[in-house]
């Protein structure tokens, strides 16, 4: 995603901004190497019956994210699983606020430790 921020007060050059941090943190983040970051915009609407198909167009070199329905989803399809979290929820707040797991899988990737907690 290329983003020009010529106005950092502007909502673009805000974006551009976060985007950069985020990068940042992600890249020395012992457990980004399992993660992928996908930003996807409020209007984004996803179906209970849908999921997210990625689809790649090599003759402009982008990957693209289509709705399917479950039913239309077929084995070659690559997926991504929509999930929409309203930060502002209380009840999302109060259980977030108080992390718990049950198991711990530990693995090493690209030379860093990696703890992963369910």
């Amino acid at each position: 995603m290329t983003i020009l921020a010529e106005n950092p007060n502007s909502l673009v050059g805000q974006e551009a901004d976060l985007l950069r941090r985020l990068k940042e943190v992600m890249k020395d983040h012992p457990a980004a190497s399992g993660l992928q970051l996908l930003i996807a915009p409020p209007a984004l609407v996803v179906g209970d019956d849908e999921v997210l198909v990625q689809q790649f167009d090599a003759g402009r070199r982008v990957v693209e994210l289509h709705p399917r329905k479950l039913a239309d989803v077929s084995l070659t399809d690559v997926l991504h699983a929509p999930q929409v979290t309203d930060l502002t929820d209380q009840e999302y707040g109060d259980y977030a606020a108080t992390p718990q797991a049950s198991d711990c899988w530990q693995s090493t990737a690209n030379g860093k430790k990696v703890h992963m907690y369910w």
